[in-house]
């Protein structure tokens, strides 16, 4: 220590010297919570106290030209727990320059230190005690959490973490008149290779080769908190719903207190300007529900602005501009192979969230790649709505949550689209199943609004594997008051509906096909009403005698156009059926029983208990012209002495 005494002459305490080696802090929470400097603070607080109450008073007049300590040691040390922990901070070296009491008097400090572990922490800047005041740069590198993490443990699940950190800021700060002000620019930060894995289980919840934020800055006095971008990169995130309905992430972040210490005050402020998840698969698992369900996405791209406002009178969040790319999602029960439905990319464009006004507009969700196969078990049961069901390991007392009554959200979708759509609907009641196929579908609604001010319109295309098109086009209300559709069906193909004719009769379909075209209108306001314009036909159909493989009946074409039907009133009118290169067998047994009668019998089928008799009303129906040409019937009585 080298004190210059010309400086009392300016009632100044001057130190053109202090040097201190290998000093050592030993900081202690005891078993009561209580930090063993607090007596000492308690005590320069209440002689500051004292002092604040002379008039025009000001602090001791010291200043120090030059202060420097080598290879200090602080030790901190926690007792609250059942076992006492305790880290290291070591060496720390501190360098002043100019560091004074007097006011005004500024100078250039650096502080270094090395964290438990490994890393290094290093502080640079200046200082003033009269005013409080400081401005700097703080970094720390090379950090690894895992050496602090037994402080961290008692308060979440989880087992050791991997990780580095980097991180770096400048800051100023200041202490007057009452008032404390903190304002933080260039915050950057850096973790390389997270892992996050819970107690007791042997996969990570979260992995991540990086996480990046960059630029960020925070004000206290207007409470906000700005940060241009960050990034996650190139990893992995996953979730899981045990048996009881609970999430494992609620395990490893302890639950938010219900105090509302910031009540009355100015809510905080958040804005992300870029949100970036790059690269990253999920894996979401729900073992709650009758079969344990799994979801995986193999790539995740999502790039989102947040607006928020927290701890005020009312929490509020606006997402802009968010841009989701998700590819190669699979939904399958847990162990199975099969997936119950898989997409290969599915995207959201420039949506905008207002969780305060309950609003949500989206310019376009497009979904691409859509495969799944519904089947209708002879039960009646899909897989796709059974397995949904939750599962019996739910505890009986759990109370049912009771929806929160709030206002309906407003949503808005300019554009949904799913295109590639390859389907299976299969109805397994009868064998062999009944099975329609779709190739490379498309499907695109517009302009959808959830409260049905406006309609959408609709249009699809879907190419059937059996053979034939089914298009529709049109618009409706999404509440179902009305709706103007068209459907177009082009050489449908009837083979897929042989096991259906095979069940209820001794036929055989061979062949056939649908088509036809309707414009169909639905209004429900007031008295409900359908109305149609139609126009269809069978063609090339093929019936044989399933015993005989013989022709029972065909046709080339039957065609019915000007069909116009309506329900309330009730009308079906057909300007005209047409039957063209029509072929039939009519047979008259030995025992007088027609083929009519024994193959729409299905033989050994257990018979139906006959229907009470019902009063129904008469439909109207009304065929103008019925017209058949080309046709032949063959005709053969057994029954007769004489056979013809």
């Amino acid at each position: 220590m080298d004190l210059e005494f010309a400086g009392l002459l300016h009632r100044t305490w001057t130190f053109a010297d202090i040097s201190l080696e290998s000093p050592a802090l030993e900081m202690v929470i005891g078993s009561d919570g209580r930090l063993n400097l607090a007596t000492l603070i308690e005590t320069l607080e209440g002689d500051a106290a004292e002092e604040a109450l002379a008039e025009d008073s000001e602090p001791h007049r010291i200043r120090l030209e030059q202060a420097n300590i080598r290879a200090g040691r602080i030790r901190f040390s926690d007792h609250t727990g059942a076992e006492p922990l305790s880290a290291v901070i070591e060496p720390v070296d501190l360098h002043l320059d100019e560091f004074s009491t007097l006011p005004g008097k500024h100078g250039r400090h650096r502080i270094t230190a090395t964290l438990p572990g490994r890393g290094g922490l290093e502080w640079q800047g200046e200082a003033s005690l009269y005013p409080l005041a400081s401005s700097g740069t703080l970094a720390v590198t090379d950090f690894t959490p895992l050496a602090i993490w037994e402080f961290a443990q008692r308060h979440l699940g989880l087992q050791k973490p991997a990780g580095t950190v980097n991180a770096a800021l400048d800051y100023h700060v200041s202490y007057a008149d009452g008032g404390f002000d903190l304002g933080i620019d260039s915050l950057r930060f850096t973790v390389d290779k997270l892992a996050l894995t819970p107690q007791g289980a042997s996969a990570p919840l979260l992995e991540l080769q990086s996480i990046a934020l960059d630029a960020a800055r925070f004000d206290l006095a207007t409470r906000e908190l700005v940060v241009p971008a960050i990034a996650l990169r190139n990893g992995r995130i996953a979730a899981s719903i045990d048996e009881h309905g609970e999430l494992d992430w609620a395990r490893v972040v302890p639950a938010a207190s219900d105090d509302d210490p910031a009540s009355g005050q100015a809510p905080w402020k958040l804005r992300i300007e870029s949100l970036v998840l790059d690269d990253v698969t999920l894996d979401l698992r729900d073992a709650s529900r009758r079969a344990p369900l799994r979801v995986a996405v193999g790539s995740t791209h999502i790039d989102v602005g947040l607006q928020a406002e927290l701890g005020g009178v009312a929490t509020s969040v606006l997402a802009t501009s968010p841009r989701f790319d998700l590819e190669r999602i699979v939904w399958t029960e847990q162990d199975a192979q099969a997936p119950l439905a898989a997409v290969d990319r599915f995207e959201i464009a420039g949506a905008e969230l207002d969780l305060a006004a309950g609003a949500l507009h989206v310019p376009r969700i497009a979904l691409s790649g859509t495969r799944f196969d519904v089947r209708r078990a002879a039960d009646g049961s899909i897989r796709q709505i059974a397995v949904l069901e939750p599962g019996s390991n739910r505890d009986a007392g759990e109370p049912v949550v009771q929806p929160t009554e709030t206002a309906p959200w407003r949503v808005v979708l300019d554009e949904f689209s799913l295109r590639g759509i390859d389907v299976t609907l299969a109805d397994e009641s009868t064998q062999p199943a009944l099975e329609y196929a779709l190739a490379d579908g498309a499907l695109v609604i517009r302009n959808l609004h959830s409260d049905g001010s406006v309609p959408f319109a609709l249009e699809a295309r879907l190419p059937i594997v059996q053979g034939g098109t089914i298009e529709i086009g049109g618009t409706a209300v999404i509440g179902g008051e009305s709706a103007d559709i068209r459907l177009q069906l082009e050489d449908l193909s009837l083979l897929p509906l042989a096991p259906l004719v095979a069940r209820d009769t001794n036929l055989e379909l061979t062949s056939g096909t649908v088509s036809g075209d309707a414009q169909i209108i639905w209004r429900a306001d007031g008295t409900p009403s359908l109305k149609s314009s139609a126009s269809a036909g069978i063609e090339r159909l093929l019936l044989n005698e399933a015993a005989s493989g013989e022709r029972f009946l065909e046709w080339h074409s039957l065609r019915a156009k000007g069909i116009d039907f309506s329900l309330d009133p009730d009308w079906l009118t057909i300007a005209e059926v047409r039957l063209s290169g029509a072929g039939a067998k009519v047979l008259v047994y030995k025992d007088r029983s027609l083929n009519l009668a024994k193959v729409m019998g299905r033989t050994g089928a257990p018979e139906s208990p006959p229907a009470a008799a019902v009063e129904a009303e008469i439909f109207p129906l009304k065929i103008d012209r019925v017209r058949i040409d080309k046709s032949t019937v063959d005709f053969a009585d057994l029954s007769l002495v004489l056979p013809f």
